[in-house]
Order: structure tokens, then C-alpha cells, then sequence
């Protein structure tokens, strides 16, 4: 068994371990002799999500975002701005939990990959200096991705220094910001910046 991204031969069994919000996943596998990589093939990958999946069953609370916030003006443009033109383009309700998903994997797969939008919003964004508050009337709202966009999201955000809660926020946040310029009719730069 050997790891994908190591080019060594030299390897070793191993027992690894993967934890999630303290609770770990344990396997079996090889690592590397030379560099310390730890093989994680396609058949632990699979594994690891089943474990997931138990896991979520076990304790749904594990993958929730509670008392999600967003500045306050953000909250005003979704709650009814944004929910009543879905409506009227849908005939559905909103629902606010896969928006809130949506927006964080529309800025993580597309927005953070040209970085000539993603300056714009974030110069824009910070022009606001708005404060992150709950959603009004419903401070318990909460946000429950599937446990593999949390793990995806968990990734990022230990890349970034983050925490889950502080990059779902920060980026539905930046995305929802781009929508809200874009159907206000002012976001014109923001198309040409997409398109750059």
C-alpha cells in the first residue's frame, strides 16, 4: 500500500488516526520510511466516510454550525430581498440552510479560484465593516452541511488558520455579498470581474 503523493519505496505498516471533533478514526496502512507520509488510498477514504455517516447518526449535532451569523444587513437582503425573488423565480421557500452551504462552495470552487474577483469582493466587503450577528428572530438558526462538505470545509479551514464556524461564515458571507450587488443592479463590475 503506498501513498500517492510519495515516491519513496521505503515504507512501513502503520496504525493512523483522523479526528473529528474528538472523535477518531483509526486504520490500517503503511508510511513512509523516508518522508513520513501516510498512505490514505481510495478504500480508506471510503471508510473513513462510512464511519462518517455512523458518526452523524450517533450525534447529529457534531456537524451543525449553531447560531449561525451574517452582518446584519446580509441577514435583511436574504430574509427579504433574496427569499422573494427565489420565490418568485421557484414558486418554493428558501431554504437557508443549503443557501448558506451553497454560498461557502460557491466561493471555495469558483470565486477563491479567480483572484481577481475574489479581491474585488473582499475590498468591497470590507468597505462595509458590518458586524456578524444571528439571524433576527431566530438566533438558534443553524447550519448542518452533509459530513462531506463539513469535512471539505474543515480542510479549508485548517488551511486558512480558521475554524469551520469562522469560514462558512466569512465566505457565505462574501458570496452573499456578491449576490446582493449583482441584483441591486450595481454588480456589472462584478460580471466583468467573473468573466476576467
Amino acid at each position: 500500500m503506498k501513498n500517492e503523493e510519495c515516491k519513496h519505496e521505503n515504507t512501513s505498516p502503520f496504525t493512523a488516526k483522523r479526528e473529528i471533533k474528538g472523535h477518531i478514526f483509526t486504520y490500517e496502512t503503511t508510511k513512509c520510511d523516508d518522508c513520513g507520509s501516510v498512505a490514505f488510498t481510495s478504500d480508506h477514504s471510503k471508510q473513513f466516510y462510512l464511519w462518517i455517516k455512523e458518526l452523524k447518526k450517533e450525534n447529529r449535532e457534531i456537524f451543525r454550525v449553531q447560531k449561525f451569523k451574517l452582518p446584519d444587513y446580509l441577514w435583511n437582503f436574504v430574509i427579504n430581498d433574496f427569499s422573494r425573488y427565489y420565490a418568485e423565480e421557484t414558486g418554493d421557500d428558501l431554504n437557508f440552510n443549503l443557501l448558506i452551504i451553497a454560498s461557502v462552495n460557491v466561493y471555495l470552487n469558483k470565486i477563491s479560484k479567480n483572484t481577481k474577483l475574489s479581491n474585488y469582493i473582499e475590498d468591497e466587503f470590507e468597505k462595509c465593516e458590518a458586524k456578524f450577528v444571528t439571524k433576527p428572530d431566530q438566533s438558534n438558526f443553524k447550519v448542518e452541511p452533509t459530513p462531506k462538505q463539513y469535512i471539505e470545509f474543515m480542510n479549508w479551514a485548517k488551511k486558512l488558520d480558521m475554524t469551520e464556524r469562522e469560514l462558512m461564515e466569512s465566505l457565505a458571507a462574501r458570496t452573499l455579498f456578491a449576490v446582493k450587488k449583482e441584483l441591486e443592479g450595481i454588480g456589472q463590475e462584478l460580471i466583468e470581474k467573473m468573466a476576467a
